[in-house]
């Protein structure tokens, strides 16, 4: 065993581990709580902090483990095979540094002001789309002649009729 991999493991390996432990733990808790709940009315508010805080790690956990697997794998590889500490693995080293970019991203979006607001934007883009109105015609009859009457909103002309 060398420092390198030491060094590795414990810097790379063991955060990954542990954050997979802690969110199992906390995954558990959360499906406890709401067992709890489900016996004891009374317990409403600790079960919506307990939803509320999971569902706010979440993206982060995902966000995490999306960008540090590859270079774990990566990692293992390269103690059987050195080839893998070369190209592969700087590639995938550059790989956390879009972690922090991206981390930010992740905890706004379970705020609900900005689900609020994402919402009613997605809300506005849907109604301000452009579709095919339809046009109707409809035969009128006046005394002897038939005439043809388009819908006032089609045509703009008919004045009165």
């Amino acid at each position: 065993v060398t420092i390198q991999n030491t060094d590795w493991a414990i810097a790379d390996l063991l955060p990954l581990f542990l954050s997979i432990l802690f969110i199992f733990i906390l995954f558990s808790h959360v499906f406890y709580q709401r067992h709890r709940v489900s016996k004891h009315l009374t317990q409403q508010n600790i079960w919506k902090r307990t939803r509320k805080m999971f569902l706010q790690l979440l993206p982060i956990t995902i966000i995490f483990l999306i960008f540090n697997m590859p270079l774990i794998i990566v990692g293992l590889l390269a103690i059987s095979n050195p080839w893998y500490n070369t190209t592969p693995y700087f590639y995938v080293n550059s790989l956390s540094y879009c972690l922090s970019l991206c981390m930010p991203f992740a905890v706004l979006s379970r705020q609900s002001v900005i689900q609020k607001r994402l919402a009613t934007l997605l809300r506005l883009r849907r109604l301000n789309r452009t579709r095919p109105t339809n046009i109707s015609v409809m035969p009128l009859r006046l005394g002897n002649t038939l005439t043809v009457r388009r819908s006032m909103i089609a045509t703009g002309m008919l004045d009165g009729l």
